[in-house]
């Protein structure tokens, strides 16, 4: 399972025990999770070993459950797939992308069809010639501030 799905499922569940007692049902409602990763995740939880597993990890890690009270609409980037590419500068990409992923964005590492936003730094290559052939609105990481600030200036 990757950062996103993860991350997704950590939205959902709110905790390790939620998630943990979920049902093939509760994890099919959620955000990329299709028929067989949440087969996956409910054999998973089935066996003994991994669930011990599990409880000896947990006391070792430092986990940061979400603010599951912020209501999604509130959140200025919710529903909105974005992905950078190229150098960011004066906030590092991954300031740049947990920023946009604490207020909503679903933040990706490739450009597709779904894509809503491209924020493009230098050398940003064949990522930024795709999103102009997609239609893609891009963002110039000279803009990332504005940007954060008030996104419906770049709609």
């Amino acid at each position: 399972m990757g950062e996103t799905t993860a991350r997704n499922l950590a939205n959902v569940f709110g905790s390790i025990e939620a998630f943990q007692q979920s049902t093939f049902e509760d994890l099919i409602s959620v955000s990329d999770i299709g028929p067989r990763v949440a087969t996956k995740i409910v054999d998973y939880f089935c066996n003994i070993e991994n669930i011990a597993s599990v409880e000896k990890l947990v006391p070792c890690l430092s986990i940061i459950n979400p603010n599951i009270e912020t209501s999604n609409q509130d959140m200025k980037f919710f529903g909105l797939q974005i992905a950078i590419t190229g150098k960011i500068s004066p906030m590092s990409r991954d300031e740049v992308k947990n920023l946009l992923l604490s207020e909503g964005a679903k933040v990706t590492s490739s450009i597709s069809k779904k894509t809503n936003y491209l924020i493009a730094g230098e050398n940003a290559g064949s990522k930024l010639e795709k999103a102009k052939n997609l239609g893609v609105i891009i963002v110039d990481a000279v803009d990332i501030s504005t940007f954060i600030n008030d996104p419906k200036k770049f709609s």
